[in-house]
């Protein structure tokens, strides 16, 4: 499969291409280099890892040529969404958001809202690179929705550090939970690739992993 891989320079690019190489041809797009308009009828598939304005307009490209799109992306508005989700329908393409793909942090995520309602006090704590750009981060911000607790604090920390924590403190009178999930290094997030890569050509509307 020919993918065009958009963000090829940063750290999730770096991962992907070194992941994926062998097993797809792999069209790198970026900044300084060669733009997606213009290898966008020659490839099957657009991976994007950029920023949520070039991603929106990334994503816009490829579904109004009926190519499907996986965004590993945060920072889009409830309107850039539902454009997605419009034409995503009425090109009957596929085009998949999703904050974090890891195993631990989807699975984290399936089940965080259940134990949730049983206490009153919840923050969380989120640990990045200094290099971060969204502050807080896409994955904390969608955990506080899956929680449905609109005060939850998030405390944010950047620095020189190359781990990704996500540190999840539940307390009440009778009891403290506390979940963390720590990335090690950026293959943690192609395993689900993998599977988004092989299910994402089936698809036909839009669907975004909280």
């Amino acid at each position: 499969m020919k993918i065009a891989i958009c963000g090829s320079t940063g750290k999730m690019g770096k991962a992907f291409i070194a992941h994926f190489s062998e097993q797809h041809e792999l069209i790198k797009i970026h900044a300084q280099g060669q733009r997606l308009a213009d290898v966008i009828e020659e490839v099957d598939m657009v991976v994007d890892f950029t920023r949520a304005k070039p991603a929106f307009e990334h994503a816009v490209l490829a579904l109004t040529h009926r190519i499907p799109i996986i965004i590993g992306t945060t920072g889009f508005s409830d309107h850039q969404k539902q454009l997605l989700r419009l034409i995503s329908l009425k090109m009957e393409t596929g085009c998949m958001l999703a904050s974090n793909f890891s195993i631990g942090m989807l699975w984290i995520k399936r089940n965080i809202n259940e134990l949730s309602k049983y206490f009153k006090d919840i923050k969380i704590i989120e640990s990045h690179h200094i290099s971060k750009v969204d502050y807080p981060s896409g994955t904390s911000l969608s955990l506080k929705r899956i929680m449905k607790h609109p005060k939850l604090p998030i405390i944010s920390i950047r620095r020189d550090n190359k781990q990704v924590k996500h540190r999840i403190i539940l307390d009440n009178e009778n009891e403290q939970v506390i979940i963390e999930h720590i990335v090690k290094k950026p293959s943690a997030y192609m395993i689900q690739l993998e599977e988004c890569i092989e299910t994402i050509p089936q698809m036909h509307s839009f669907i975004e992993y909280e």
